[in-house]
């Protein structure tokens, strides 16, 4: 199982992704990006393109299509998300031939962050986009920037008033796509994990204050 992981890292992300890996173990620096709802377009109209919520028969197709793609871990992440009473939703972009281009996740609610062992709060009038993927075959083909307009636009309907997401230090591809759509950093989140304590500290940009939050 763990060679078989490391062997799929290795062919996905090349030994510079293994050392990433190992670094984000000790330190990792996050961004949280926000926009304001009433500031974004409606979502573009584009026949080839339909966002739908997943459900189990979407998720079956999606895993036996992408199972190189989808290590077993996350395939039960998804799957723990499928169910009703979960605070999380599952998305995903099909085109007219009903593929499955990508997954996109939406919660309404505080919504832990497993990566960093951080909670990220429940705020109200907030929906927080996260752990969004394109599949590789579907890439250049506008399925990143419809889920994220699609999503944007469907939090406006459920009456959020801003929407937030959270982009890892360095992925300046993801940092410059969100720019597009307005979104602007509002936090920066230092997580240290020195294995008999780890410590999230957060930046607020809006009072410039750092706030230590730490558990051992």
């Amino acid at each position: 199982m763990l060679f078989g992981k490391l062997v799929f890292i290795i062919k996905t992300e090349r030994i510079i992704g293994i050392i990433r890996r190992i670094l984000r173990r000790v330190y990792l620096r996050t961004h949280v990006y926000r926009v304001k709802l009433k500031h974004v377009a409606p979502v573009t109209c584009d026949e080839r393109l339909k966002l739908t919520e997943m459900d189990h028969r979407l998720f079956q197709c999606m895993i036996q299509t992408y199972s190189d793609e989808i290590l077993p871990e996350k395939q039960e992440k998804l799957a723990e998300r499928l169910k009703k009473e979960t605070k999380e939703r599952v998305y995903v972009v099909m085109d007219t031939a009903e593929q499955i281009l990508g997954y996109y996740c939406l919660a309404f609610r505080e919504t832990y962050d497993e990566s960093m062992e951080y909670l990220v709060p429940d705020e109200v009038g907030n929906v927080f986009l996260f752990d969004g993927y394109t599949f590789k075959q579907h890439r250049n083909r506008g399925a990143q920037k419809y889920a994220t307009q699609a999503l944007l636009t469907l939090g406006k309907k459920k009456g959020c008033d801003t929407a937030s997401t959270m982009v890892d230090e360095g992925n300046r591809f993801s940092e410059k796509s969100i720019r597009r759509y307005g979104f602007r950093r509002y936090q920066t989140i230092h997580h240290i994990d020195l294995r008999f304590k780890k410590i999230n500290m957060v930046r607020s940009w809006e009072d410039d204050v750092l706030k230590e939050e730490s558990r051992d």
